[in-house]
């Protein structure tokens, strides 16, 4: 993940975006209940300076249990709350949350009426696919979209592609 992350700083860099490299395994833990302690001082200091911190899914030290693996889907949701983000888009391979079918299904408010299309990733996945994307932004106090690469334009010029997540 750490290399994934380089290349998409250096491909934001190279767009002339004044993205940066942030590693949740030096400043992320988890307690013995599993919470997350979640410090977003550093992300806060870099957005107010104008830089894009750029972050991955990590493993993370977890009191008992060594190290433990924090998703990207866990850190999108923790940041967005903590920092009151007003959108929060996440890009998959994929349009949009799929339905047995293969269609994008406009909204999701909550997991069960969803769940048998969800099923398992077709690729080794520990943050649980699809079905844990789903999970953890019904979590936020908030709306979310899941889409595809081609909708990224899109979503950052203020439309709403793909799946729309209605959070608590």
């Amino acid at each position: 993940m750490k290399q994934l992350n380089g290349v998409v700083v250096d491909r934001l860099q190279a767009a002339g975006i004044d993205a940066v490299p942030v590693h949740p395994l030096s400043a992320v833990a988890r307690d013995e209940q599993a919470e997350l302690s979640l410090p977003t001082g550093a992300v806060e200091g870099l957005l107010d300076e104008g830089f894009v911190p750029v972050l991955h899914g990590d493993v993370v030290a977890h009191a008992g249990e060594g190290v433990t693996v924090l998703s990207g889907d866990e850190l999108v949701t923790g940041l967005a709350d903590r920092l009151g983000a007003r959108r929060v888009g996440l890009c998959s391979t994929v349009p949009g949350v799929l339905d047995a079918d293969g269609e994008v299904i406009d909204a999701i408010t909550e997991f069960d009426s969803v769940a048998a299309a969800l099923g398992d990733s077709e690729s080794t996945d520990v943050s649980g696919g699809m079905a844990g994307k789903v999970r953890e932004l019904l979590g936020l106090s908030g709306t979310a979209q899941i889409f595809g690469p081609d909708a990224v334009g899109p979503f950052l010029a203020g439309d709403a592609p793909g799946t729309r997540i209605d959070g608590d």
